[in-house]
């Protein structure tokens, strides 16, 4: 069975970046499909990034959804050199692209707002837009929400609150808010 990888590369006419399907260490691609172009990415740099993520078109479960969420997230810490702030659209719409893809249906991106424990953090008000991906697999009720670059508001989150590098969760951090906050 073909994984799948990631891989941006650079050409005359731009970036692309696309979802190869792989067999062995060989990488011999047998399917292409560009899921962003020059215009959704800046031409940073011109090397190729890989990140595997296992066989594509298997059952909608939270293990293949947290495969891809951990690819994306080595994806973006490679391509920006770990900094993740302002990376969150990008991240968000490549889960859903990649899960997508993988057979994963129901995915969404979600534009909504981070609300900080300290109120001294960021900007001129206690929260910031924020961007993840939500799906609801067979098995949950309620949607999944996934996020790979919640981390970069961790300056502000009390140390009881930080988020990790992945999170894959029915739960939906309480800091993260569909509605902006208000500011007290």
């Amino acid at each position: 069975m073909p994984n799948i990888a990631i891989i941006r590369r650079q050409n005359e006419s731009g970036c692309l970046l696309e979802v190869l399907e792989y067999h062995d260490e060989e990488y011999t691609v047998t399917a292409r499909e560009v899921i962003m172009t020059a215009d959704e990415l800046d031409k940073k740099t011109a090397s190729e990034e890989l990140v595997c993520i296992g066989p594509p078109r298997q059952e909608p479960t939270e293990q293949v959804l947290r495969q891809v969420a951990t690819a994306v997230r080595r994806y973006i810490d490679v391509r920006y050199d770990g900094d993740t702030a302002g990376t969150c659209i990008e991240a968000s719409e490549l889960i859903k692209s990649v899960a997508t893809r993988l057979g994963i249906p129901g995915m969404s991106v979600i534009e909504g707002w981070c609300r900080w424990d300290d109120d001294c953090y960021g900007s001129d008000r206690p929260y910031d837009p924020h961007t993840w991906a939500e799906c609801r697999l067979p098995d949950s009720p309620v949607p999944y929400y996934v996020d790979v670059t919640a981390d970069q508001f961790n300056y502000g989150m009390a140390p009881e609150n930080e988020f990790p590098e992945v999170i894959v969760t029915r739960d939906r951090p309480s800091a993260m808010r569909y509605e902006e906050p208000d500011e007290d």
